[in-house]
């Protein structure tokens, strides 16, 4: 009988032993992997989906705003705005929705809204193929 208890417990041990050592290891791979894959030269500011698989992106690169629009595997460059430019049309945005007592908004809503006539957008129903 002591047999056993003690094999049931060193079992139990070794399963316990080899699950904090594979989070461990996970964690660490995960921080290790983060901090290869974060780039210092590009912040992402803004992103709005607008419609299937169409985004906005509003990327900040070297002093410079770019706003992309993604749509399945194309990317197309819509604008590019000076970085100062982009923080005070925002922070006028934030004061006129704070003054005017209307709910702060996303300042991308209002760039979707203006770009979703220049994506194209195709008109589906439910039962088309995909193509």
């Amino acid at each position: 009988m002591p047999a056993d208890f003690y094999s049931i417990v060193m079992l139990l041990f070794a399963i316990g032993l080899v699950v904090v050592m594979a989070f461990a290891t996970t964690y660490i791979i995960g921080k290790k992997s983060n901090a290869i894959m974060r780039n210092p030269g590009v912040k992402v500011l803004e992103r709005a989906s607008i419609g299937f698989q169409i985004n906005i992106y509003v990327l900040l690169i070297n002093g410079k705003v770019y706003i992309l629009a993604i749509q399945n595997k194309s990317t197309q460059l819509l604008d590019v705005i000076d970085a100062k430019e982009w923080f005070e049309k925002k922070q006028e945005f934030d004061l006129e929705a704070l003054h005017t007592g209307l709910p702060m908004e996303n300042p991308m809503d209002a760039v979707s809204a203006y770009l979703k006539k220049y994506v194209k957008m195709p008109n589906r129903k439910k039962g088309d193929d995909l193509k």
